[in-house]
């Protein structure tokens, strides 16, 4: 099988995360950049590959696919250079601060047609395909979602001029799971608890969702706890589903009783090897999520964060 050559931008969790799974993937990391050097090097020790801070020094050239894993206020940029150079990339979640941020960028993608991915690595999971499988053609009812948890110990992660906030970073994994089992959102309405810490309003957020053909559902987010509670209740005429946790694991099916088969593979190995194969493959329908698909949920991200701003 073709070695793939990749760069890895932006050197932190992610871009730990992905450097480890393109190394057991069997492909090859060429540039680590950072604009913490420190941070490059760190990963170009473990993994191997030359260290840049700024991507205009890469060799664009040398790169079978780039993966942008700097936080959402530095998204563009990359991806232009990938464009121009008619490489493959694949983003983290979420694309951008806002739809906004990135309209010009998905509307380029469509035009110059290269594989691209982003990284809502939900829709990979064993559970959430099962679950996506015995849904279709049923009629849905509603469903519920859960997600609470504590803030991200990055300095990044709580200013809304770096990560669009809280609700933008993490609460997008469970409406893009509410459009990929359900289908697309009609309309929202949208409450903010009072927060109590200056300058957030995202304490608390409580979302009503109906959906276009018919089902209503409810999300409620947090980051003030002090673990993790992440719960989708999926309800249908014949029975429900539960997903619970980081990993979604089907903890119960009342619709036919059958549970999925435990996940073999680590989530982002998973993901990035489906990344890695529609290179190879040329074939941009073995991504589970493209640019123009996570679009389509950070305009749902959006219209919640207005919502909730509104009734402040």
């Amino acid at each position: 099988m073709e070695q793939l050559t990749v760069g890895i931008i932006g050197c932190g969790r992610m871009g730990g995360e992905r450097a480890a799974a393109v190394q057991k993937l069997g492909a090859r990391i060429g540039w680590f950049c950072d604009p913490d050097r420190a941070r490059a090097v760190e990963l170009a020790n473990k993994f191997g590959g030359v260290v840049t801070a700024q991507p205009e020094d890469l060799d664009w050239h040398s790169l079978d696919a780039v993966f942008v894993c700097v936080p959402p206020f530095y998204r563009g940029p990359v991806e232009q250079y990938c464009l121009a150079n008619s490489i493959p990339f694949f983003v983290e979640k979420p694309i951008g601060l806002s739809a906004k941020h990135i309209v010009s960028l998905v509307e380029q993608v469509k035009r110059v047609g290269i594989v691209n991915a982003v990284g809502y690595m939900n829709r990979c999971r064993n559970s959430v395909r099962f679950a996506k499988k015995i849904l279709l053609g049923r009629k849905v009812l509603g469903i519920s979602c859960v997600w609470v948890g504590k803030k991200y110990r990055v300095p990044w992660w709580i200013d809304k001029n770096l990560s669009g906030g809280p609700f933008n970073e993490q609460a997008t994994h469970v409406l893009d799971l509410c459009r990929f089992l359900i289908g697309e959102v009609e309309s929202v309405s949208a409450l903010a608890a009072p927060s109590t810490t200056a300058g957030d309003p995202e304490f608390g957020v409580a979302v009503a969702l109906r959906f276009l053909d018919g089902p209503v559902g409810t999300l409620f987010y947090s980051c003030e706890a002090r673990g993790k509670d992440i719960h989708l209740h999926v309800f249908c005429e014949e029975g429900s589903l539960d997903l619970e946790g980081w990993d979604f694991a089907m903890t119960r099916n009342t619709i036919d009783g059958e549970l999925p088969e435990t996940e073999q593979d680590e989530i982002f190995v998973k993901e990035t090897q489906s990344f890695l194969n529609a290179i190879r493959c040329h074939d941009q329908l073995l991504i589970d999520c493209d640019l123009e698909e996570a679009y389509r949920t950070q305009l749902v991200v959006d219209r919640v964060r207005d919502s909730f701003n509104q009734s402040r």
